[in-house]
């Protein structure tokens, strides 16, 4: 019962950030959206009136085209609500609910595989696949991330822990954005090993399905691994040199007892609280406690 509580508390916690970040969002962009939304549909109106021969043809003069066409887009920004303020109740409470059921209208330009310009059509396509990618790549990243950590922690001060702390700092210092695009200019264009395009042309039921989606998968993962995995370094080197200095460690070092399961549970603890432990908890009991066939607690 206690666990349900923690679930259902910080499932709470959780949404109520949410709502608060999509809040100070709108009110951050909510002006620009605005005018933007705005003269987007003014466009639009534009472009019907302009494509439709007929209709321009029944217009004697410009003076009723021009009127035609500020009274359409007066009717569109009515429709759309827009004729009321963006901080307005009704409008923040419509565009948060916009926000979470993904109904951003249809795309210009861009298309899901199914031929569909609904954003929501686009977004729940992509949404595997992005799964796949960064559910891969944050398990490599934990795994290489907790070794250099752990290995770092034990030998501090050594060129190992100075090269991680470095590589850290430099790694989270470039936004992922741009190192893809930089990977994606070198090595697919400049020498192209891999694909620019991340998903695979051959249909699901193809027998070289897999092989084609790890092969343009393998770029992107490389990226986030890159970008990833010295901060995971960091972090797990910085915690275990913390609990490494504790007084309980030192006094179950000096009675000559193993201090490893010991530095481990207090390091998971750590963990929980960056919002690590799930994947950092167990890996770390494995790279330090596995190796310690000995049990002190």
């Amino acid at each position: 019962m206690g666990f349900k509580k923690f679930l259902a508390k910080r499932a709470i916690t959780m949404f109520g950030v949410l709502m608060a970040t999509l809040l100070v969002t709108i009110i951050l962009v909510g002006s620009n959206m605005d005018s933007i939304s705005k003269q987007s549909a003014a466009l639009e109106i534009r472009q019907q009136v302009t494509n439709n021969k007929s209709l321009l043809s029944s217009f004697k003069t410009t003076e009723q085209l021009d009127s035609y066409i500020a009274n359409q887009i007066k009717q569109r920004i009515t429709a759309l609500g827009l004729d009321q303020p963006w901080y307005s109740p009704q409008r923040i409470g419509l565009s948060m609910y916009k926000i979470l059921t993904l109904d951003f209208g249809h795309a210009k330009f861009l298309t899901s595989d199914s031929g569909s310009s609904d954003v929501r059509d686009i977004i729940l396509e992509k949404l595997p696949r992005t799964i796949l990618l960064f559910t891969t790549a944050t398990a490599i990243v934990s795994v290489l991330g907790i070794f250099l950590g752990t290995v770092a922690a034990s030998k501090v001060n050594s060129k190992l822990d100075k090269i991680t702390s470095g590589f850290a700092i430099i790694s989270s210092s470039f936004p992922v954005w741009w190192i893809g695009v930089l990977m994606i200019f070198v090595f697919a264009f400049l020498y192209p090993i891999f694909p620019a395009r991340a998903t695979p042309d051959l249909s699901v039921t193809d027998p070289g399905y897999w092989g084609s989606l790890l092969y343009h998968m393998a770029l992107p993962l490389i990226t986030l691994v890159i970008i990833g995995f010295g901060s995971w370094a960091y972090l797990v080197r910085n915690f275990l040199v913390g609990v490494l200095q504790e007084d309980f460690i030192t006094a179950k070092r000096a009675a000559g007892i193993d201090e490893k399961t010991h530095t481990v549970l207090t390091c998971t603890q750590e963990c929980s609280t960056a919002n690590s432990y799930n994947s950092c908890t167990k890996p770390i009991w494995l790279s330090w406690g596995c190796n310690n066939h000995r049990s002190s607690i």
